[in-house]
């Protein structure tokens, strides 16, 4: 564990300054989001739309194509460790849905669905890229 841990410091270290900041801001908008799920908000205020939207668009640019033409395996690689981190959490966050008297309907408890759909898709798009 402590082997992959490293791994994975130093592939983020490789990352610039912008997708440094745009993973903090991910992963922030995801607690939010989580956090409105788990208490029984409606989640639909403006707001909350734009924190929602504002992780849809940064998990979309991670987990999109390559910006550059080139294979760039450090870059794959922290797509690949930050997808697995998302789908780990996402994947906590359904499982206390349904032990918890959550109403599932909400907009907040949709977007952590398709996000862990996301991830879960993507993730497997990368082990079929990555082993070729």
């Amino acid at each position: 564990m402590k082997k992959f841990t490293v791994k994975v410091l130093i592939t983020l270290s490789k990352l610039n300054n912008s997708a440094k900041i745009l993973l903090v801001l991910a992963t922030v908008c995801l607690i939010q989001t989580i956090c409105v799920m788990l208490f029984n908000l409606e989640g639909s205020s403006p707001s909350e739309v734009t924190i929602r939207s504002a992780m849809s668009s940064i998990f979309g640019y991670f987990f999109g194509h390559q910006c550059k033409n080139h294979f760039n395996i450090v870059n794959y690689n922290s797509q690949i460790y930050f997808a697995g981190f998302i789908s780990f959490i996402t994947l906590g966050a359904i499982i206390l849905m349904t032990w918890l008297p959550i109403n599932q309907n909400t907009p907040a408890t949709a977007d952590i669905r398709n996000l862990l759909l996301t991830t879960v898709g993507f993730l497997i798009c990368m082990v079929k890229q990555v082993d070729e």
